[in-house]
């Protein structure tokens, strides 16, 4: 058999010959060509072409990025072998169309619908349609956070804070970490060990000799002191109070988890105790209980620390938006922040739920059910993430699909990853490696 034919040229007009014919393919920045008894294929401006032996165009595959080898004709010239280079595409889930992007890396969204991509080591701004923000790439960026991003224009540009048009507010002196949350941001200079809270303006509000910090939370920020103790600050930096602890969280609901010589409770904006450090375990608040540990087993308690019913548990999960992942007798179920039953106990494992719509498992395989128990799925996925506007990310075979909230896969597993919803546009990335295309 003639061995397949594969040139790379950079030119304005590509000419192959096939069967002794020439066949005159006026296009430009062409890179490859693959050459078959019947058939030409040709790479161009990330878009496959196959042609026939008299030049007329059969299929079109648009948005390929290909790697400049590996690629080929099949023996009876019905599907070509591509190499690909990793491709993101921006997905409408009402209409299961997508828009090819000119990069292959891309960051999540932002509240406003911002992503960030990555294209050849610099980075780009884009808008939930796919639309560009800026007019120039950076070589280092963090992305908008209460319309406030940092730039850095090159390796040897001092980076700095920007706004919506990109304009300069105001250089950095310390590593920019973000977000803003409630009008504040955390940078770091560990060379000092020290921590700084910026404004909206780019200057600093205060700064502590410390390792870490957390965003600001219902007015209050959770540090971590070089000597490893925590304690909480106001919006000015001021400490609630001069106890420190061995573990906190971040306020929620008015209370904050502390932990101290192994033991975790709760303290109040003053910095009070207002349910003792006893627990082995604890959760922060939501919507009025939190599930703790004692004496080896889990239960509710309020806000002031009372066990909310007589309902004791072998273990718990994370909970969310006021419901629960418990067990009893080996297997899980869901109650909300009253102690009442939502999902029964029935399952290996469940998630807490959002948007009416909870994830249990069953040997070892996840499935969806509607907030009355029903299921929806088959319990068929690796594994699942939270409902955001009507669709949850779900994991089948390694791979990243979605499903609408009727449990139908709307997007196919086939994705290396997804981004969250934003009004109903998804990001998606591909994996680079071998796909084949049927040109029959």
């Amino acid at each position: 058999m003639k061995k397949l034919l594969v040139v790379f040229i950079l030119s304005f007009f590509l000419t192959a010959i096939a069967f002794g014919q020439d066949i005159t393919l006026a296009k430009d920045s062409s890179i490859a060509i693959i050459t078959g008894k019947t058939k030409i294929v040709y790479y161009n401006n990330d878009e496959i072409k196959v042609f026939d032996k008299q030049g007329n165009l059969q299929h079109t595959f648009p948005g390929i990025r290909l790697k400049n080898y590996g690629h080929s004709i099949n023996e009876t010239e019905d599907s070509i072998k591509l190499n690909t280079e990793s491709t993101a595409e921006l997905i409408n889930l009402d209409t299961n169309t997508k828009m090819i992007l000119p990069f292959g890396e891309a960051g999540d969204f932002n509240e406003e619908g911002i992503f960030i991509g990555k294209k050849n080591n610099s980075y780009d701004f884009y808008d939930h349609t796919g639309k560009k923000l800026n007019t120039k790439s950076y070589y280092s960026v963090v992305n908008f956070s209460e319309g406030i991003c940092a730039l850095q224009a090159s390796n040897t540009d001092a980076p700095h804070l920007a706004d919506k048009n990109f304009n300069k507010i105001r250089e950095l002196y310390a590593y920019y970490k973000g977000p803003y949350s409630e009008g504040l941001a955390y940078a770091t200079n560990a060379n000092y060990g020290m921590i700084y809270y910026l404004d909206t303006k780019g200057s600093e509000v205060f700064s502590v000799n410390a390792k870490e910090g957390s965003k600001c939370t219902e007015g209050f920020i959770t540090i971590k002191g070089n000597n490893g103790r925590f304690y909480h600050v106001n919006k000015t930096g001021k400490a609630i109070s001069t106890k420190t602890w061995e573990d906190a969280g971040e306020f929620s609901e008015g209370l904050a988890l502390v932990k101290d010589n192994g033991k975790w409770g709760f303290i109040d904006t003053l910095g009070n105790k207002v349910i003792a450090l006893k627990y082995d375990v604890a959760s922060s608040f939501s919507k009025g209980a939190a599930i703790v540990k004692l004496n080896d087993r889990f239960f509710l308690v309020n806000k002031n620390g009372a066990a909310i019913d007589n309902n004791k548990y072998e273990a718990a999960g994370k909970p969310g938006y006021g419901s629960f992942p418990v067990q009893k007798d080996k297997l899980a179920g869901l109650i909300d922040s009253r102690g009442n039953t939502i999902i029964d106990f029935k399952y290996n494992s469940i998630l807490y739920m959002t948007e009416d719509r909870v994830w249990a498992a069953k040997n070892n395989k996840w499935g969806l059910l509607d907030n009355k128990g029903k299921a929806l799925t088959e319990f068929i996925y690796q594994g699942a993430y939270d409902f955001d506007e009507g669709f949850a990310r779900v994991i089948l075979n390694d791979k990243v699909g979605v499903v609408n909230k009727a449990g139908k896969l709307v997007i196919p597993a086939e994705y290396k990853s997804l981004s969250s919803v934003y009004k109903n546009t998804i990001i998606g990335i591909k994996p680079d490696g071998i796909t084949i295309y049927s040109i029959k």
